[in-house]
């Protein structure tokens, strides 16, 4: 199913075809999107996650998140501790406190070299929202969380702990808005933040489109582009 139709409620229906019950999806929230409720740097994200907010706050999603994320808000500086400390109390939610079965089913994505030891918050998080068999996994840390090596990480090591799967999206992908008509605001200097967020609004269309999708209009564009260069060529590898 395309990101895009992704629902945040689902029915269960039995053999006859019949509606058992309305289920909400399960979501973990990591801290960078409580963070991005207030994120002027980057207003394209700081509106997706604020739409996303509304919805939770008309309860379409059953939240969860974890003394983790308490602590690395604890950990941030005045006023925008106490902002997100607010933002969390407008909603309802569940606290887990991650113990002894989340340290150890994150030592394994740091044995398996998903993620560093250094990294053992990010490591928590996706293992607290494994163990509590959530829906998905919503964040904005394209670096360590929200990626292909990750990603695939999670769902290797689900199979092999017999886990549910679980999906890893950023909040723009919740809420199913199609990030082409979302593109990214570029200045005029074309910096290298730009190109970093060209390049996660990139990664975002590969996985709104699949790969061979993207890499199709990709091409297309190029070839068009290239036609000007006399002195270019072309090889594929």
């Amino acid at each position: 199913m395309s990101p895009a139709l992704f629902h945040a409620t689902f029915f269960l229906i039995n053999a006859k075809g019949g509606v058992l019950e309305l289920k909400k999806q399960k979501i973990y929230l990591d801290t960078s999107v409580v963070s991005h409720l207030q994120a002027p740097d980057t207003p394209e994200k700081m509106l997706d996650t604020i739409k996303l907010w509304e919805d939770i706050k008309n309860s379409k999603y059953e939240v969860y998140i974890s003394n983790v994320t308490i602590g690395e808000i604890n950990d941030c500086n005045e006023p925008k501790r106490s902002f997100m400390l607010d933002k969390l109390k407008e909603i309802e939610l569940t606290i887990v406190n991650a113990e002894t079965e989340v340290d150890d089913l994150s030592q394994e994505f740091i044995k398996l070299g998903i993620l560093k030891e250094k990294n053992i918050d990010d490591c928590m998080h996706i293992a607290t929202a494994l163990l509590l068999k959530c829906d998905v996994i919503v964040s904005w840390n394209f670096k360590h969380i929200v990626n292909d090596k990750t990603i695939d990480g999670v769902k290797t090591i689900s199979q092999t702990k017999g886990l549910a799967g679980i999906k890893i999206y950023c909040p723009s992908i919740l809420i199913g808005e199609e990030m082409m008509m979302n593109k990214p605001v570029i200045s005029n200097n074309f910096t290298v933040e730009d190109i970093h967020k060209i390049r996660e609004w990139h990664y975002e269309q590969r996985k709104l489109h699949g790969k061979e999708e993207y890499n199709k209009k990709l091409n297309q564009t190029v070839t068009e582009i290239i036609k000007v260069f006399p002195k270019a060529k072309t090889i594929n590898i």
